[in-house]
Order: structure tokens, then sequence, then C-alpha cells
């Protein structure tokens, strides 16, 4: 703001001699030296946020891991309930394969069941 001062200043003067303008350029000059030196200080801020950046990733990482070590115990718990099915009494097997009802329950062997009037039915 300062040299933006200086410079309105030495416009008046012009008028009167033709030297004044040459010393005002000199100052207009050592004022963009400044300038430049403050965009090398906005560039290392900008290095310090991919850093950080950089650790986000990292734990995001940690977190998919976690998820597919609960996929596999569901898979488990699935495998036992089919087998604890079979030794049960079986009744109102419908004309679909794979699929049978028993109190109000369908147990299907292929994808998703649900009951009607006694049958069940494979989606």
């Amino acid at each position: 703001m300062l040299s933006i001062a200086t410079v309105s200043k030495s416009t008046a003067t012009v008028r009167k001699s033709t030297a004044t303008v040459s010393k005002s350029t000199a100052t207009v000059s050592k004022s963009t030296a400044t300038v430049s030196k403050s965009t090398a200080t906005v560039r290392k801020s900008t290095a310090t946020v991919s850093k950080s950046t950089a650790t986000v990733s990292k734990s995001t990482a940690t977190v998919s891991k976690s998820t597919a070590t609960v996929r596999k115990s569901t898979a488990t718990v699935s495998k036992s309930t089919a087998t604890s099915s079979k030794k049960e009494n079986l009744r109102g097997f419908s004309t679909i394969k794979y699929c049978y009802c028993q109190k109000k329950y369908c147990y299907c062997q292929k994808k998703y069941c649900y009951c009607q009037k006694k049958y069940c039915y494979c989606q």
C-alpha cells in the first residue's frame, strides 16, 4: 500500500520534471521483488498440506482391512445356520427347488426366501 501512495505522489511531480518519474520507477521494481518473496512462502505452506493428506489416506486403508475381517466372520455364521436347519424336521416343501417352510419361516439354499400361505418363494 505504501508503494502505491508513492506512485501517486510522483505522478503529480511528472508535470514538473521527467527526472522525478525515473526515480519512482526504481521504487516500484523494489516492491515487486518483495511480492516474489511472499509467493515462495505460500508454496512452502502448500507442501505441508499435501503431507497431512497422505496421513489421512493411510488411516483409511486400516479401516478397509478391518471391514474385510467382519465379512469373513459373517460367512462363517451363515454356514453354521445352514447346517443346523438340515438336522431339523422338514415340513411344507414347496414346488420350487432349494426352498422350504417351517413354522412360518423360510429356509433357502439360494438367494432370498419368503413364506406365503405355507409355501416358500425364492427370489
